[in-house]
């Protein structure tokens, strides 16, 4: 059962903005062989007639993606792989969405918090702490500001792919997270309290808004219906399907192209046919030749729908032609190793999708567990379907549900690449009275 919208607002009416708030925080990182560099600037930093905020970085890229590879694996362990000795909740995050209820482990969200905060609060500090003088005066100022005020981030980088959601900031003279009874908050990790997107370039002519055609949506669906059964043979997973629901919510909502071969989806995005204002993945992402050396050769990333032909990056970029999405849909990506669609390595389908113009790309940094997958997809459609609600308060709004009413962190998992302002509204020529989703 799909969950009412306001649920994921808490029963307030979505806030009304500007079409784009000015982001309170930028950083930019650069690469310069084996160093990183970093930028930072935005209302967050005060302008005290010093000049601009730069430092560098101790941490070599290589250091930084191993830290970041053990992020992603301390929440694939800690969360994903839970196991516990409860007859029918033997793997809890993965069987279920909802935990609040389980009695049986009072203390999981605790346990489960510290280690992701320690992790979270390991890469922050490499980012922003270990460095020369410049980059320690960024710590300083950025540690202050995110310890204060909900803030608007983006990370502008064509290379650096963090899991910023994930990230954790160290409370104002809190002790050490290592310690076994170390003290943490929820409100520290950044996808909680904080409205965060990463760029990876000028986006010329980004439009915020997503026009409905003559008063509807289209989706197009790049599906592997076998997902369904695939996972309801994983003892961890019973029969949880997450592609055939979305199927018919998606149905309910707007007009539906299912592509299940790799020929649909390369017609899809032949000349002409870039019309959609969704695109939804629901299938198999291959991430192979992972590394944490930035020159070594990686093997490109794969799409597998279910005819089982690969679609590579190069495909991508043939079908296109160069051409560029106008407008922009908006991209979901609940794939196997969804959230790694755009942030292995740059040269990535997800990358060369917003290089074509899309919108912003949603995507998990995990494996996400059909029963969560399902769920959070509904939720986060049925709230972006109401006309103005953003992007990235629905992700934000989303992480901070899960967690403080389903004591499940996953929503904290979810990636936005640009779109922190993305939402619907109605074409210019058409009347007010013409937007619908039919629902």
């Amino acid at each position: 059962m799909i969950s009412p919208v306001r649920a994921v607002f808490d029963a307030e009416p979505p806030p009304r903005y500007p079409q784009v708030r000015n982001r309170t925080i930028n950083l930019l990182f650069e690469e310069y062989g084996k160093r990183i560099s970093l930028r930072a600037f935005g209302t967050a930093f005060p302008d005290d007639g010093g000049g601009g905020f730069q430092g560098w970085l101790t941490a070599k890229p290589k250091e930084i993606r191993g830290a970041i590879q053990t992020l992603r694996d301390a929440w694939q362990d800690q969360v994903i792989e839970r196991y516990e000795a409860t007859p029918g909740l033997e793997f809890p995050y993965a069987q279920q969405w909802d935990l609040s209820g389980s009695a049986t482990h009072p203390t999981r969200w605790s346990d489960v918090g510290q280690r992701l905060a320690r992790e979270g609060s390991t890469l922050y500090k490499m980012l922003f702490e270990l460095g020369d003088e410049g980059l320690q005066e960024i710590g300083q100022q950025l540690g202050e500001a995110l310890n204060r005020d909900a803030q608007i981030i983006t990370i502008h980088s064509e290379h650096l792919h963090v899991p910023w959601s994930m990230l954790y900031t160290p409370q104002a003279d809190s002790p050490s997270l290592e310690a076994p009874d170390a003290q943490w908050v929820t409100s520290g990790f950044w996808g909680y309290s904080h409205w965060v997107e990463q760029c990876l370039g000028r986006a010329n002519g980004h439009d915020s808004r997503i026009h409905p055609a003559e008063g509807r949506l289209r989706t197009g669906m790049n599906v592997d219906p076998r997902l369904d059964t695939e996972f309801a043979r994983l003892p961890p997973y019973k029969n949880y399907p997450c592609v055939a629901p979305m199927i018919e919510f998606f149905q309910r909502h707007s007009d539906v192209e299912i592509r299940e071969t790799r020929p649909k989806m390369a017609a899809s995005l032949g000349p002409g046919c870039q019309t959609e204002q969704i695109m939804y993945f629901g299938c198999h992402m291959k991430v192979s030749g992972t590394t944490q050396d930035a020159d070594s050769a990686l093997t490109p990333a794969q799409l597998v729908l279910s005819d089982d032909d690969p679609i590579r990056t190069a495909d991508v970029l043939v079908w296109l032609g160069g051409r560029k999405f106008k407008p922009g849909p908006i991209v979901f990506a609940n794939a196997c190793q969804g959230g790694q669609l755009a942030t292995q390595f740059y040269g990535s389908i997800g990358a060369t999708l917003l290089d074509s113009g899309i919108n912003c790309l949603i995507g998990p940094q995990i494996d996400l567990p059909p029963v969560f997958a399902l769920e959070y997809a509904t939720r986060f459609f049925e709230a972006f379907f109401e006309r103005g609600v953003r992007v990235g308060d629905v992700t934000r709004d989303l992480a901070r549900h899960f967690a403080d009413k389903c004591e499940n962190p996953l929503g904290i998992a979810i990636s936005l690449f640009r779109g922190i302002d993305t939402h619907i509204a109605p074409h210019e020529s058409a009347p007010e009275s013409a937007w619908t989703t039919s629902r």
